[in-house]
């Protein structure tokens, strides 16, 4: 199963990368919102705080928005174009074929993620002249390294999982609008936790408020994993009309 998933996984990858607009589009949004933020941190009260808090949800908010945008892609776009009929015929279990597809978009989203992040940290250090020039360098907090080095990308993955399994088993009509679901629904759960932290006096990014996360990530993948169970090649092909 291990080969079989490296080899859809490669597949996508370079499908995305060969798809120019989307990428052009995700890197410029990545770009553009990691130095965004960055230009706040010299006018913050608390510099290391502000950016801990930027770098909580930039790397998130990027990496899922391009997971979404990715997404479409290769699930939504094989079966619009009924070229996963074809891909369903290769010598491949389904489990394997969703896994090779959810690393293949979650690889790149992440990527950008990382990229944003970094930006954002290189800028904000910039902004910060005086700290820059010393040597006093501003860096992220250890909850915050935990949280994009390995929440991060579970977290783009479990959301790419499951918008992926739900366009293979739900039909066309269907698909036109879960993904948009989906993604409202984790923005907003995400802007509620910081809207609910701003208003029980400040917002601190925690180890608790990273292992929650971490957990939440972690149940979906299983969920997601679990549900995968009762897809079938024969349920993918009937929705694709």
């Amino acid at each position: 199963m291990k080969g079989a998933v490296l080899v859809v996984w490669r597949k996508e990858v370079r499908e995305l990368l060969k798809s120019k607009s989307t990428l052009i589009f995700t890197s410029f949004l990545a770009l553009y919102f990691g130095s965004l933020p960055a230009l706040g941190v010299s006018k913050a009260e608390n510099p290391t705080t502000f950016l801990n808090n930027s770098i909580f949800y930039l790397s998130l908010t990027i990496g899922l928005f391009a997971g979404y945008l990715f997404t479409g892609q290769v699930f939504f776009r094989e079966k619009q174009e009924r070229v996963v009929e074809t891909l369903l015929c290769a010598p491949v279990s389904l489990r394997a074929f969703w896994l090779g597809k959810v690393l293949g978009v979650a690889t790149p989203s992440y990527s950008l993620s990382l990229l944003a992040t970094l930006l954002l940290v290189v800028v904000s250090n910039i902004s910060c002249s005086p700290s820059f020039s010393s040597g006093r360098l501003l860096f992220p907090s250890a909850p915050v390294l935990l949280h994009l080095l390995v929440v991060v990308p579970l977290f783009v993955a479990s959301a790419v999982g499951l918008i992926g399994f739900l366009q293979l088993l739900l039909g066309m009509r269907e698909n036109r609008i879960v993904g948009l679901v989906i993604f409202a629904a984790v923005f907003g759960a995400l802007y509620g936790v910081r809207g609910a932290m701003k208003m029980s006096g400040g917002f601190v990014v925690s180890w608790s408020l990273v292992a929650a996360f971490l957990v939440v990530s972690l149940v979906l993948v299983a969920l997601t994993a679990f549900l995968t169970k009762f897809l079938s090649k024969e349920r993918i092909v009937t929705t694709i009309s």
